[in-house]
């Protein structure tokens, strides 16, 4: 016959008494304590890159965002080969991208930001177009990102509406791009 707790659990006839099932209970919380302990949060890095191509710029061409991200792919590939993209992948993601300005957010963890750092100074072409792309900044929260990309933004601006013979539809397409970008980097979130 079965001699039942106070919590449900049964124990066969022969158990010492009602203090085995609660010691087992206490062993079962310090698990679960431990268990709990040991989970951490992902721990990442935001790179704020810019893509630079005097022959897109003068053709009009302009980047996906997945092509810059499969670009990116394809040298940390062709770099550190199927291991180094098995380590990189689940953690690579594309925050922000600007095809006007040529900006982007990638974020990734920390422990492979240097694979990705590599693969973004090794990648030589996008789209069949030779480009130089750099990373400009590097940061683990995305709001410190965020900041450095307004202030290149910006830069980029008056850069642009300081050339001469600039047309006044061009210069409106200008601004409401920069409105446009500046809302969007204020919507970034992890």
């Amino acid at each position: 016959f079965f001699f039942q707790a106070e919590d449900g659990i049964r124990d066969f006839c022969l158990s010492r008494g009602l203090g085995d099932v609660y010691k087992r209970q206490g062993i079962n919380a310090e698990y679960m304590g431990n268990k709990e302990k040991e989970m951490v949060r992902l721990k990442n890095r935001y790179l704020l890159i810019e893509i630079e191509s005097e022959e897109a710029i003068f053709e009009g061409i302009t980047f996906a965002p997945g092509e810059l991200v499969n670009s990116v792919k394809e040298s940390i590939g062709h770099n550190y080969g199927d291991i180094g993209l098995a380590k990189v992948l689940p953690s690579l993601a594309l925050k922000y991208y600007d095809d006007v300005s040529r900006m982007a957010i990638l974020r990734v963890a920390r422990d492979h930001i240097d694979i990705v750092w590599t693969a973004i100074v090794l990648t030589t072409q996008i789209k069949q177009k030779p480009v130089r792309v750099r990373v400009i900044f590097c940061s683990g929260t995305i709001k410190k990102v965020e900041i450095q990309a307004r202030d290149l933004l910006f830069h980029w601006v008056n850069k642009i509406l300081k050339m001469p013979s600039l047309d006044e539809a061009f210069i409106e397409r200008i601004k409401k791009h920069t409105e446009a970008s500046l809302e969007t980097l204020s919507s970034l979130e992890f």
